[in-house]
């Protein structure tokens, strides 16, 4: 009984170092089993990082299918060929 009371208690440590590290959160101290907050941490800045809409042509988008399209474009004229401009000098210049 004691051998199982002692993984299970290295297993706690091993997750509880894998959400501090998820999280990158250095205020909290070692062994406060606190793998609630560590997730909620590591969740709010998956939140803060997603689109949730775009402002397009024709309005808001908030399909991710139609949001793809929108940025594609967007950086196929951003990065796409320019147009050749019909500009010559003539011989005596």
């Amino acid at each position: 009984m004691q051998d199982i009371q002692e993984e299970l208690e290295d297993i706690w440590k091993i997750e509880e170092t894998k959400a501090k590290q998820r999280s990158r959160d250095r205020n909290i101290k070692e062994g406060d089993m606190n793998t609630a907050y560590f997730h909620a941490i590591c969740n709010h800045k998956a939140r803060k990082k997603t689109i949730l809409s775009l402002q397009g042509p024709d309005g808001m988008v908030t399909e991710n299918k139609e949001m793809m399209g929108l940025v594609v474009d967007f950086y196929k004229k951003l990065f796409g060929y320019e147009e050749k401009i019909d500009i010559h000098l003539d011989e005596n210049f």
